[in-house]
């Protein structure tokens, strides 16, 4: 079998990126249609992950799902000419269907803060305070036409969830959206193990029609920059017609008719593209054990002698059972394939193919499959097995016995999940400059690294750092930033700072 090459990340990294989803055996597949991919069983199976850890945690917050139409009337997008300015280049508009031209056109989803707007005032569920708040969020695909895609970065199609909640104050508004904000910084440190920034996104980054966007910001292998996700404050304009009527208005608890408070927030499957950029190496992707899919799989040794090597099946089997703490085997791409799993705590795969070990070996390493195990009939003799980690060196492989590889399992899943996280922290840590001139700043970048400076808060400044650092852009004021701006110089303009924080720079993605 031949292992086609990846690029070395130290090379070319976008190469590499290609190169690394590219050669993961079931992660995506190109579509005929410009800028879609199609998600195969393991990019599937790594979504679903990242769904499985947020909806019951929304759930718990309160919030229930709902499922709303993909096409959106242009009439609604005229209604709101500041968000149509933010999506207009990106929409995606059916003018026929039916065999004939249709009476207003109808524009794919970019987002659905148009279409939760009608049904909050359709629906009439919010007459009262006592009716607040309303949590909502629907899971599914927007379009966004994509010049440049990117599989899984940036693609025309992708799949998210979109909360969309109604407050009676201000206030509440505010503490559930950066409640949000702390729960995907969760999932991206304890789950993807990747280190987020919290931050407010400056003016000119928020979201269209937004009075606040709150995001969290994290590093690449290469110190780019990629928003992971984001938490908006929405203007109440949204829920304003252009004569000034309210298209949602409640009763307060003064009997006076108001306008609720709007918020919106999401994350997407750009997080599988994050995860790979943040873990993988120049042998293939790696997956944090919280987010895979197949936390273990064995590897059965097979030789010459049938009957040898059904005893060896059994106990790969009886092993997977003991790991995983599940009896229900099942077989994957149909048994004739030589794929089975065991779906309990820890959810463990065996490729009993009749194939090589070199070349078993190789197709879990591009699968980035934290752990495998090597049982064989001498192990059997010896009742031991051998388990390596993807992560760790070959001098790192451990024998144990049959009886103590549940334990070791879990232990090492535990010990490479921190060990990934405290990487690309360490790794964000040793990689933000604090530039007191432009020259260095541009320094800073062009050897990868963000940059925490000072900002006079002006679009020309904005525009510069752009032009002459190849795309160079504000990313955020962090929550726990330093606030000793005051009395500073921004470095791009040479002007005083217009905020009492610092901003990070950084490219991006």
């Amino acid at each position: 079998m031949a292992k086609q090459l990846i690029t070395p990340r130290a090379l070319n990294f976008p190469q590499w990126y290609q190169d690394v989803i590219a050669h993961a055996p079931d992660l995506y597949d190109e579509s005929p249609v410009t800028g879609c991919i199609t998600f195969g069983p393991l990019g599937t199976r790594l979504w679903q992950s990242i769904r499985d850890f947020l909806d019951p945690r929304f759930r718990a917050m309160g919030v229930e799902n709902i499922l709303l139409p993909t096409l959106i009337p242009e009439s609604f997008f005229l209604r709101e000419k500041e968000h149509v300015e933010g999506f207009a280049p990106e929409a995606a508009v059916v003018t026929h269907a039916g065999g004939s031209k249709l009476p207003e056109p109808y524009y794919v989803r970019p987002t659905s803060e148009l279409l939760f707007v009608d049904w909050y005032g359709r629906s009439g569920k919010v007459q009262s305070y006592r009716d607040l708040p309303l949590l909502v969020n629907q899971w599914g695909s927007v379009v966004r036409w994509e010049k440049r895609p990117r599989a899984f970065l940036r693609t025309t199609e992708f799949y998210w969830h979109e909360g969309h909640c109604l407050f009676a104050t201000k206030e509440q508004c505010r503490t559930f959206t950066l409640g949000i904000l702390d729960l995907f910084a969760e999932l991206c440190e304890e789950v993807l193990a990747i280190p987020v920034i919290r931050g407010d996104k400056p003016s000119h980054e928020k979201f269209a029609g937004a009075d606040n966007t709150f995001t969290i910001e994290s590093m690449m292998q290469d110190g780019k920059a990629l928003q992971m996700g984001t938490s908006h404050m929405l203007s109440q304009n949204f829920l304003i017609d252009a004569d000034g009527s309210p298209r949602v208005s409640f009763l307060n608890e003064k009997e006076e008719r108001t306008v609720p408070y709007y918020d919106s927030w999401a994350v997407s499957s750009r997080l599988i593209g994050a995860m790979i950029m943040t873990h993988g190496d120049d042998d293939g992707i790696v997956i944090p054990p919280k987010a895979a899919a197949v936390q273990v799989c064995i590897l059965p040794i097979f030789g010459p002698d049938a009957a040898e090597n059904e005893k060896v099946l059994k106990a790969v089997r009886d092993l997977a059972v003991s790991i995983s703490k599940s009896k229900t085997i099942y077989a994957v791409h149909g048994r004739a394939n030589g794929f089975e799993e065991t779906a309990g705590e820890i959810t463990v795969r065996i490729d009993a193919r009749d194939a090589r070990l070199g070349d078993k070996t190789f197709h879990q390493i591009r699968m980035g499959t934290p752990i495998r195990i090597e049982l064989g009939a001498r192990d059997l003799a010896e009742n031991s097995c051998m388990i390596k980690s993807r992560i760790r060196s070959r001098d790192d492989a451990q024998k144990v016995s049959l009886s103590d590889a549940p334990k070791a399992v879990e232990k090492m899943l535990d010990e490479d999940q921190k060990t990934l996280f405290a990487r690309a922290l360490e790794k964000r840590s040793k990689n933000i400059a604090e530039p007191e001139n432009f020259a260095d700043l541009k320094a800073a970048l062009e050897a990868g690294q963000w940059a925490l400076v000072a900002w006079d808060g002006t679009k020309e400044t904005v525009e510069k750092l752009k032009a002459e650092t190849s795309g160079g852009t504000y990313r955020c004021f962090a929550f726990d930033g330093k606030e000793d701006a005051n009395g500073m110089m921004d470095p791009v303009s040479g002007k005083p700072s217009a905020f009492a924080k610092r901003i990070y720079v950084a490219k991006a993605y």
